[in-house]
């Protein structure tokens, strides 16, 4: 799912995967919920997608493929292989399981 989505191009799709509940939350606590990071906190979320289309992107679409997953608990790491600009290339995402459903989150602590 996830793979379709990056290959559309459409953020605002990923941003319908992405665990925004985890990464408001994640946010509040790097930032100590200061008011300064408030903007930021508000579109963590939307910027954690840009950032992982961004890396996905790079991939050649017709060549990635996902090369290993890893489950522990409520967290996995799925590692997608592909090419970039013809040399091997991978990327790594990461879930949590937000509401029962396995979203993405930038990175796992």
């Amino acid at each position: 799912m996830v793979l379709a989505v990056a290959n559309s191009s459409n953020q605002a799709d990923l941003h319908q995967l992405m665990a925004t509940e985890t990464v408001a939350a994640d946010l509040n606590s790097i930032t100590q919920g200061r008011a300064a990071f408030k903007e930021f906190r508000k579109h963590g979320a939307a910027i954690a997608a840009a950032t992982i289309l961004g890396a996905l992107d790079k991939l050649d679409a017709e060549s990635h493929f996902v090369g290993s997953e890893s489950i522990d608990g409520d967290r996995a790491t799925v590692s997608v292989l592909g090419t970039v600009n013809g040399k091997s290339a991978q990327v790594w995402l990461y879930f949590v399981r937000e509401g029962g459903i396995w979203k993405l989150v930038p990175s796992h602590p």
